[in-house]
């Protein structure tokens, strides 16, 4: 059974990028979830919804990933620099890391509102 999930995985991971959606995410399970359970997914979708989960948040000016191997480091521009706009970003890296417990996330908070000064837009 695992060795048929194996060819079907290899399968619709080497067909057409075209035929399938850039953001899809593709589970692979046997029917038992303790064993051979796995997601696949491209880096560049997963650096693309994170990007859109924190440009969804109102006081986010910018949105930046970079990734290296399991570790993926986000760069958040933050506007509004107030509490409220802090907890909406904190509470989403929480459910970030809950999502994706294997990938190590390096959150980098910079902020860019008018109060900061001159210096804070090029950090």
């Amino acid at each position: 059974m695992f060795f048929a999930e194996t060819i079907l995985a290899a399968k619709l991971l080497s067909s057409d990028p075209k035929a399938r959606a850039e953001n899809d995410l593709l589970y692979i399970s046997d029917g038992n979830p303790s064993r051979y359970n796995f997601q696949i997914f491209s880096g560049s979708s997963m650096e693309k919804l994170v990007i859109s989960e924190f440009q969804d948040i109102d006081g986010v000016r910018d949105t930046q990933t970079e990734r290296e191997g399991k570790q993926l480091s986000v760069k958040i521009e933050v506007e509004k620099f107030d509490r409220p706009t802090r907890n909406k970003i904190f509470a989403k890296e929480k459910e970030l890391y809950q999502e994706f417990p294997n990938t190590y996330f390096d959150f980098c908070l910079v902020d860019v509102s008018p109060e900061a000064g001159e210096d804070a837009d090029s950090i």
